[in-house]
């Protein structure tokens, strides 16, 4: 009777009750669906890029590879330097570029990819592929679509790939996509594929992570010693400490395959104090056995941002073995002199105060300016070998010696590492550098073996 608008009509109580009631049963069925189609977007979608959130992304995965598709490849994207760059332009900006990548998934014209937001700026995508074209235009899609916003030439895509071999559960192979995409030659090629080798090397990371702490306390860090000459005497007048790891007492590993790893999880720190501590132990026995011990450097690790912690910590060490300051030399690296002028400054003075000898490491390697020299009080320069190893170089001669004299004037000694040849030895001393070291001496060898050769 309602619709009946045509026809005039006078309406009754009755009929605007009921129309009342009828309109409210309306609304609350709509109500409730209009509920229920928000759950399941809060539920399923990502709220800035609506697309996949990573739950219902991994479910609808796992029915795609058990119904339809065992073979396929994953995608694992994410901005290079994300948090920098919302840093640098805003979350305004940075979001707009999230809600793009999204959009160019939803473009992409192959309808059988599943894609997601896993969290922040990282993406996961499933291709039941394992066509390396397909999966490269997909990329190639993105990168193009995403240079189309305000600064889109400062968001770079990076994507790890892991083409499935059929034997891995998804989260394994999310893992491996993962590795991939956290691989150096990412950033050179944007892209990087997973391989077999990648794989061992992280869980060749995590034994050395999981077993850390345990190696210090049982002493597995053992010290090596690299000796340094006096070119114009030829005599032995100090080493370098070095170390190397005996893991779990089976095989002795190279610095290279742990000193990165300590420095991105900051147990460079704790190595650092183990290396201290060797090198007082082997100073102590030194003593105790009447034999005259020669000054040990040690290098001070640019990661340790308490000064005042690292001096209260080495001089504990040094006190508990009955050890001279003026038989340890620290070695500061170019990068944090540079960096924290005034800082080191202070560090130096507070090191001399209390006896240490105080290395410049590394001069020359990067952005050393000779105004260092001038504002740092060190004891002596090393010179890194790639500074001063183009002997065909007329201007370099020049500026190496100028360097020489300016150390020599302030009284300061002058080190090159990396000798290798009789040749570079005498370009060296021709130049004024009175100290070096370098595999033509001697290679670092065991603390034992360097007590044996040249304390004993």
């Amino acid at each position: 009777r309602f619709d009946m608008c045509s026809i005039d009509r006078f309406w009754q109580q009755n009929d605007i009750s009921t129309l009342m009631v009828t309109s409210k049963l309306f609304a609350i069925m709509l109500n409730r669906q209009n509920e229920k189609i928000q759950h399941h977007k809060e539920l399923y979608y990502d709220k800035l890029t609506s697309i996949y959130n990573y739950i219902r992304w991994r479910d609808l995965v796992n029915f795609e590879i058990t119904n339809n598709f065992s073979t396929y490849s994953l995608m694992y994207f994410n901005i290079e330097g994300y948090k920098h760059l919302n840093d640098i332009y805003g979350s305004k900006i940075c979001d707009e570029a999230l809600i793009n990548v999204g959009q160019g998934f939803r473009s992409f014209n192959d309808v059988r990819t599943i894609y997601c937001r896993v969290t922040d700026d990282k993406f996961l995508v499933y291709l039941p592929t394992q066509d390396k074209e397909i999966i490269e235009k997909l990329y190639k899609h993105l990168k193009e679509n995403l240079a189309t916003i305000q600064y889109g030439e400062k968001f770079h895509l990076i994507c790890g790939v892991y083409i499935h071999d059929g034997n891995d559960i998804l989260t394994t192979a999310i893992d491996k996509a993962n590795i991939a995409r956290k691989q150096p030659s990412v950033l050179k090629n944007g892209i990087c594929y997973f391989s077999q080798e990648q794989f061992e090397e992280k869980k060749f990371k995590m034994e050395l992570e999981l077993h850390m702490f345990d190696a210090k306390n049982n002493d597995e860090f053992l010290l090596y010693l690299q000796p340094k000459f006096n070119i114009k005497t030829g005599k032995m007048v100090g080493a370098e400490a070095l170390t190397r790891w005996n893991f779990k007492g089976e095989k002795i590993l190279t610095p290279n395959l742990f000193i990165p790893l300590f420095e991105q999880n900051g147990f460079i720190k704790e190595l650092d104090f183990a290396v201290f501590e060797n090198v007082c132990k082997f100073q102590r026995k030194v003593i105790d056995l009447g034999k005259t011990p020669v000054i040990i450097s040690v290098n001070l690790s640019r990661y340790q941002t308490d000064f005042d912690y690292y001096i209260k910590n080495i001089n504990s060490i040094r006190e508990i073995y009955n050890i001279p300051p003026s038989l340890i030399e620290l070695e500061i690296t170019e990068g944090m002199y540079i960096s924290k002028s005034q800082e080191i400054s202070k560090l130096i003075k507070i090191l001399h105060s209390f006896g240490y000898k105080v290395s410049m490491d590394d001069f020359g390697s990067g952005y050393s300016n000779l105004a260092a020299l001038a504002d740092l009080d060190f004891d002596m320069i090393k010179l890194d070998k790639g500074f001063c190893s183009n002997q065909d170089n007329e201007k370099e001669k020049i500026i190496l010696g100028f360097v020489m004299e300016l150390a020599h004037e302030l009284d300061m000694d002058v080190l090159c590492e990396g000798v290798e040849t009789q040749e570079f030895m005498e370009y060296l001393k021709g130049i004024g550098c009175n100290i070096v070291q370098g595999f033509l001496f001697d290679r670092p060898i065991p603390a034992i073996n360097f007590y044996e050769k040249y304390i004993k």
